[in-house]
């Protein structure tokens, strides 16, 4: 089953940066990033590099209140979308 948002352009390389912080077996849409054992320190790591990858600040924020891969992958998709207009 693919669960993947297929909306979202920047998917791939949020759920890559979610893999190298958290593991593969992780990378699902609905799986939370604290429960699957992330915690403050991987959370500022993870939104650090998905911040260089699209060259823009992504606030810790994002995470905080969109901790799934879906629900993060479109705050961040939303925050790029805003940063355009």
């Amino acid at each position: 089953m693919n669960t993947e948002p297929a909306e979202s352009e920047h998917w791939s390389t949020i759920r890559e940066v979610w893999v190298a912080h958290l593991g593969a077996a992780t990378a699902r849409s609905d799986v939370d990033f604290f429960e699957a054992g992330g915690n403050s320190l991987l959370a500022a790591s993870m939104m650090g590099r998905l911040s260089e990858q699209f060259d823009r600040p992504l606030p810790m924020r994002l995470l905080a209140r969109n901790p799934t891969l879906a629900g993060l992958s479109e705050a961040v998709e939303a925050a790029l979308t805003e940063g355009d207009s």
